[in-house]
């Protein structure tokens, strides 16, 4: 029976080993935050210390040097709906700071609106460690609504890029053909002002029309964590697959309306079809606006095209009076003229709006390996990004490196680009716990976020560990 991966916060026990320092030589883990509601979300603030979001709702901020145990509450996002349904992925999911903050005091977060899978992107502004009374605003909404409880993929990724632009990601909903509309918002990784406007040089903005403009990248399935490495103008999707493979996807500004295929692909092979490599297929963003699922539709618009033509000159050349050939020549061209439209939008927009755009990793679940080079599967497998280490704290061999997790296995990992088409998989940490969030401080050290603690009161044992190199 096909393990099923369900939810990357599932509040599964086996899915988060106890803590074990397995860490290669020279680096150490600490404890930083300890019995936190369910923490899923951290950022750093300008003067080095953290910030940090409670699926409950609550946004703390601690100084990793004081050696306290807990949090300053700064605030509350109202409206929480974790209450309803505990064992869910709804609430606060998402955090990140402005990268103006000493100058505004911006935070902005992703959260819940209700048990139906409305979720919301909002900006609150903190002055002396507190919520300013009046401040959270609210930037953007999913425009659609659900009749039924919809508590799954519901994103969470908060990301500034080199453009000044905010994205965010949000997943299916457990609505699987909506990641192939743009007439829908889930399934995608949304671009946006930092005032909530929407660039209308984003791929499919299309201002009064049906589309929703703030799509930046369709065909995801649960990005649930997304991060830009500036340097390489480069933004790093961790996305969460159903039940055969987990998908690193790297997103480069040219990469803006590419297709990532869910839920016709998963990782790099056709959805239930292992033998069939995920080929080039198309998704032109005329025809997107019709709101339909179309798939390869330059493959219909040549099969119809070739069809046409084939007839009009049997025809043609049957035809024995001059009269009636010039009549099957005007037939022939008003027939094939929509096929011929059709094709050639769809080579023209191939490129740049609507071709696949396959996983930089993938691994694959339900894999008890004890190969260096191979991920353990072995619980199943929920991926968890992630940053790219660009400090001075690490040894030189890590610079460039992409740390990212697995919540199902309890392990950090990471990846190597010294052959950018096939990333090398490395592991780092095993045993560590239900990761939610992966990041690298100012000063360099490497942080992740740990939903709960099984040997605790799961909604009170939630942690923020340090992982530091003290060796040579």
């Amino acid at each position: 029976m096909k393990r099923v991966v369900v939810a990357v916060l599932a509040l599964v026990v086996q899915a988060a080993p106890a803590l074990a320092a397995n860490e290669p030589e020279g680096f150490s883990i600490e404890v930083i935050v300890e019995n936190a509601a369910q923490p899923t979300a951290l950022d750093f603030l300008p003067d080095g210390r953290i910030v940090y979001a409670e699926r409950t709702g609550e946004i703390r901020i601690i100084d990793p040097q004081s050696g306290q145990s807990g949090g300053l509450l700064v605030g509350t996002i109202p409206g929480s709906v974790v209450a309803d349904l505990p064992a869910s992925e709804l609430g606060l999911t998402g955090l990140a700071r402005d990268p103006e903050f000493e100058e505004n005091g911006y935070l902005y977060v992703w959260h819940s609106v209700d048990i139906y899978g409305t979720q919301r992107l909002s900006r609150v502004t903190v002055a002396d460690d507190a919520f300013v009374g009046g401040s959270l605003v609210a930037l953007w909404e999913t425009p659609e609504t659900h009749d039924t409880v919809n508590e799954h993929h519901v994103g969470g990724g908060i990301a500034f890029g080199p453009d000044g632009y905010l994205y965010f990601s949000i997943g299916d909903r457990w609505s699987w053909t909506d990641s192939q509309r743009v007439t829908r918002s889930s399934g995608a990784v949304h671009r946006i002002a930092r005032d909530g406007s929407i660039p209308v040089d984003n791929p499919f903005y299309d201002g009064p029309g049906p589309n929703v403009d703030s799509i930046f990248t369709m065909g995801h399935r649960n990005p649930f964590r997304i991060r830009w490495d500036l340097p390489s103008a480069s933004l790093y999707v961790a996305e969460v697959g159903w039940d055969s493979f987990e998908e690193i996807n790297v997103i480069r500004p040219n990469d803006a309306g590419g297709n990532y295929e869910w839920n016709i692909c998963e990782g790099d092979i056709v959805r239930g079809d292992p033998a069939s490599a995920c080929a080039r297929s198309f998704v032109p963003a005329f025809l997107q606006r019709s709101g339909g699922v179309l798939q390869r539709p330059i493959v219909w618009a040549a099969g119809v095209f070739a069809l046409l033509v084939a007839g009009g000159l049997l025809a043609l050349s049957r035809s024995g009076r001059l009269s009636r050939r010039w009549l099957v020549a005007l037939g022939l061209l008003l027939a094939v003229a929509p096929g011929w439209v059709v094709l050639t939008k769809s080579f023209n927009l191939q490129e740049r709006l609507s071709s696949f755009r396959a996983p930089a990793f993938t691994y694959q679940h339900d894999v008890a390996s004890n190969q260096p080079t191979v991920p353990d599967t072995s619980l199943g497998a929920s991926v968890t990004g992630g940053v790219v280490y660009r400090g001075d704290a690490f040894p030189p061999a890590y610079d460039g490196a992409y740390f990212f997790g697995d919540f199902m296995n309890g392990w950090v990992g990471y990846l190597t680009f010294d052959d950018p088409e096939e990333p090398r998989f490395h592991p780092f940490s095993d045993a560590i716990g239900g990761v939610t969030d992966v990041h690298m401080s100012p000063d360099g050290d490497l942080y992740y976020v740990r939903l709960f603690d099984t040997a605790g009161d799961p909604a009170r044992s939630g942690s923020i560990l340090r992982v530091s190199f003290d060796g040579t």
